[in-house]
């Protein structure tokens, strides 16, 4: 609630009533701001709020415990206003404070023929035909850090809850998650660690895995995307996007490193955030702030690994044409939302 008075607590006549006395003794809900209340004004906004406020508690006191209150004569006063009285009728008239307590009358209401289908821990995983197949991907973790508390809510374990809940519906169900090893950030954490990429792979992986596995998240596969396995997937999408006309290059900028030589992705460019002008704000974000940054906003950018100037530079990007692919994924959304299609991914 706003300042809406002028007078400071110390300027306030003690005779003059105060709301900010009978809200510290009858809820701690609302905030402690002194208002003056001798005389009801329906065109008070202040007082409209406020009887708007304390309206449901002082309504539940005795008229006993009403009358040992600063407010009561004001609130009094305020209530009897025809058009105040009126819209208190009209408002209880419509609304139910309590709940409609509900009878405990013993009826099931389980569809009969619906039953649990155990599921086999030792047959592999696959489509069936006939049934319900549900695929369940977390979004992948960077492998280049340690999951946090926050990782974990934001995206791991909602999919475990449902992966478990699908399971003991007995559809055929697979959750299927990993660590993303690629990109600028996995080589520049490992020239920060001075290890190959592999190694720091390899490290983060497991790191991962054993915290997944503490928080008994329940993965039937967790892997990770430098596998031969994935590489042949991933080259065999791009290769078919590629030969069916659905990629494009364009010409990027980004800023290099000219003492590592190399791309530098936006969480290891420094400076100062051009905001607030903290020293040591990220490429992607304002510690300091909270501002969102492009890495080019900052003042004075630096490597975070050699304190070298970065210079920006023209890179090469390759992109999906989703303008083509538009028609096609729109009309399969369409009958995805109707069609089982499962048997057409």
């Amino acid at each position: 609630m706003p300042r809406l008075v002028s007078k400071s607590l110390n300027q306030m006549p003690s005779s003059k009533l105060k709301l900010w006395d009978f809200l510290k003794n009858k809820s701690n809900d609302l905030v402690n701001l002194p208002l003056e209340f001798t005389k009801a004004d329906p065109q008070s906004v202040v007082q409209i709020f406020t009887f708007g406020t304390v309206y449901p508690v002082f309504s539940k006191l005795t008229p006993e415990q009403q009358k040992s209150t600063p407010l009561y004569a004001w609130f009094k006063e305020f209530s009897q206003i025809p058009a105040v009285s009126k819209a208190i009728k009209d408002a209880t008239s419509h609304i139910k404070i309590e709940r409609v307590k509900e009878k405990n009358t013993g009826e099931s209401h389980v569809a009969k023929g619906v039953s649990l289908k155990e599921l086999d821990p030792s047959v592999k995983l696959a489509p069936k035909a006939g049934e319900r197949n549900i695929l369940i991907t977390s979004a992948l973790p960077y492998v280049n850090n340690v999951p946090h508390l926050g990782n974990i809510v934001g995206s791991v374990l909602s999919a475990d809850i449902y992966s478990r809940y699908c399971k003991q519906r007995g559809y055929n169900t697979l959750f299927v998650c990993g660590t993303d090893e690629y990109g600028t950030a996995t080589e520049t954490k490992a020239l920060e660690e001075k290890v190959t990429p592999r190694q720091l792979c390899d490290k983060y992986n497991k790191i991962h895995k054993e915290v997944y596995d503490w928080f008994q998240i329940g993965f039937d596969h967790f892997g990770r995307t430098t596998t031969q396995k994935q590489t042949e997937i991933a080259q065999d999408i791009f290769m078919k996007l590629h030969k069916n006309g659905y990629l494009e290059e364009q010409v990027m900028k980004q800023l290099y490193c000219p003492v590592h030589n190399g791309y530098l992705a936006d969480r290891y460019v420094e400076g100062e955030c051009p905001k607030c002008h903290y020293e040591d704000a990220r490429g992607d974000q304002c510690d300091k702030c909270g501002g969102l940054l492009d890495p080019f906003e900052l003042i004075n950018p630096r490597c975070k690994l050699d304190n070298a100037t970065p210079e920006p530079r023209d890179s090469k990007h390759v992109f999906i044409s989703l303008d083509k692919l538009e028609p096609k994924l729109r009309a399969w959304v369409e009958k995805a939302s109707t069609e089982d299609v499962s048997q057409e991914i």
